[in-house]
């Protein structure tokens, strides 16, 4: 049988760890389970007794150890995942700004109001940038864009201007 390690903490990361460890609303997150590991290890447990505490497999909690020994409590911190924005905030307003201020017509599109597909038309157009329709979508949202009440709110306007001609 090999010699066990203890894993030796500075008392803020042990201050640090109880505070996860007393405040965590999900016992199950990443972050708890990790820092269990931790804990459990610098109390001198064994793998197999943090595994059987856990429910954690010997190699997640050997990984989990290396994550920790190579960047402290840093490492144990789950890395955040998913697709990058593509649009930065600059270019959703010029979005938001594009639909406020001008209409499809000043571009060449030739429509009396903006829908998702003649926006995503004029970006490509004036910005040489391709966007889908679920992206302007939730861009519009974002900015709190209505474009059904832009529609009506122009269709007003013609009919007042066709009933004073």
């Amino acid at each position: 049988m090999g010699k066990r390690r203890t894993l030796q903490l500075k008392q803020d990361e042990m201050d640090e760890l109880l505070k996860i460890l007393k405040e965590s609303p999900n016992k199950n997150s990443q972050l708890y389970r990790r820092s269990k590991v931790i804990f459990l290890k610098a109390e001198g447990k064994s793998l197999r007794e943090i595994a059987n505490e856990t429910g954690l497999t010997k190699q997640a909690i050997s990984h989990i150890l290396k994550l920790f020994e190579k960047d402290g409590l840093n490492g144990i911190i789950p890395k955040k995942r998913g697709k990058k924005e593509k649009f930065s905030e600059e270019d959703k307003q010029k979005i938001v700004n594009l639909v406020n201020q001008f209409s499809p017509s000043e571009f060449g599109i030739p429509k009396r109001y903006w829908t998702l597909r003649t926006i995503a038309r004029a970006m490509k157009k004036i910005y040489n940038v391709k966007i889908s329709i679920n992206s302007i979508r939730k861009i519009l949202n974002e900015g709190n864009v209505d474009l059904k009440k832009m529609r009506d709110k122009f269709k007003k306007i013609k009919l007042i201007d066709y009933l004073k001609s």
